[in-house]
């Protein structure tokens, strides 16, 4: 393991050298922030699976853990081939936010605040972030189904409307949060999530849901 000192880790930044990746939980995420341009995917019982599907095993990484989660991280990531592995941030967060460096923040929303906004907003558009199947069995009407695989490409991610007020949501939220970084590091900064996800929409009066024709109740 290579721990990288403030200096370090904003001067591999600085040159453009890595993909920052952050595995602290999502909520610690969104509480605390994260360094502008980091894709959040925490470690969960995805992570792996998210990792390959957004980053290429050729990719140069540098890691932002909970203090005493970096072996962990990086042990699963060399696991899975991602031998480029640049270090850590030393003190991770906290110390990055002690020194004063720039910070970034993903709004999350609870669903009756997006129940508010459905009607009022011309330029809301609502991204379901979950798979297919998952998408047939029930979603926000007029949400568009793009699965976190989507996100990848940049080329994709540019075919948003950058005047949008992107809204999104996944089974709960760890895989919007991941897309939401996704998309500010692409230059979309007008995002949302869903606090709680479809788990919590589908509860919430007010806002109309469907299914994909010939899913059985």
């Amino acid at each position: 393991m290579n721990p990288l000192s403030i200096t370090e880790f904003a001067d591999l930044l600085k040159a453009n050298q890595v993909e920052i990746l952050d595995v602290r939980p999502c909520q610690d995420c969104i509480s605390e922030g994260f360094i502008p341009g980091a894709i959040c995917i925490g470690l969960h019982k995805r992570f792996a699976e998210h990792v390959c599907l957004l980053f290429a095993k050729n990719t140069p990484l540098a890691i932002v853990a909970t203090p005493g989660q970096e072996t962990e991280a990086i042990e699963i990531l060399t696991g899975l081939g991602y031998a480029s592995i640049a270090g850590y941030l030393q003190g991770g967060m906290h110390a990055w936010k002690l020194a004063c460096m720039d910070i970034d923040l993903v709004i999350d929303i609870e669903a009756d605040e997006l129940a508010m906004d459905l009607p009022h907003d011309d330029k809301l558009l609502m991204l379901d972030v979950r798979n297919q199947s998952e998408f047939a069995e029930g979603h926000v009407v007029a949400a568009e189904n793009i699965p976190l695989s989507y996100f990848a490409d940049a080329a994709h991610v540019a075919l948003l409307p950058e005047e949008a007020n992107l809204y999104l949501y996944s089974h709960q939220v760890n895989r919007s949060l991941t897309a939401a970084t996704m998309l500010k590091k692409n230059g979309l900064h007008h995002v949302r999530i869903i606090h709680g996800g479809w788990l919590a929409i589908k509860e919430q009066s007010g806002i109309p849901t469907e299914k994909e024709p010939g899913i059985l109740n």
